[in-house]
């Protein structure tokens, strides 16, 4: 039963996440002659699809029962993609040349090194790239938003 409701639970926040996407997505040509809140929207919108298919993965697989190391591996894996939208979209809202080539090539690069991290060594202290990486960019989010 609890893991029904697990999965149920799972299901509607993944269909949420999709229709608040749809819905960014949808009211956004009313942002299109505005470019840094255009694609601020745009990749708030992408973090709530990811995060939408990263809840139907887990019911998909059901690695939180079989294997969680697995399940842990993949909600790392779209909170690291989430923190690193959440980055790009806000701070770029209060600093429109916050979001260069050399930043995305940082944030890229850090994110593909903890995603092979995560699913080859599946050990606890690699998720120690999210919590740093993550903490970056909230340090930077703050001390941009109180300047």
């Amino acid at each position: 039963m609890e893991y029904e409701l697990y999965r149920t639970v799972l299901i509607l926040g993944a269909v949420i996440n999709f229709l608040i996407a749809f819905a960014l997505l949808h009211n956004n040509v009313y942002f299109s002659i505005y470019d840094v809140y255009h694609r601020s929207r745009s990749l708030v919108a992408l973090n709530y699809t990811i995060f939408g298919i990263g809840f139907l993965l887990h019911v998909w697989f059901g690695w939180r029962i079989s294997c969680p190391a697995a399940a842990s591996a993949l909600t790392v894996s779209y909170f690291h993609s989430g923190g690193v939208l959440f980055g790009w979209s806000h701070i770029s809202l209060m600093r429109p040349d916050y979001l260069s080539k050399r930043i995305v090539v940082r944030d890229l690069s850090i994110l593909a090194i903890g995603l092979v991290a995560y699913w080859t060594i599946m050990a606890d202290w690699a998720f120690l790239i999210f919590f740093i990486h993550a903490s970056y960019i909230v340090f930077t989010f703050y001390r941009t938003y109180f300047k």
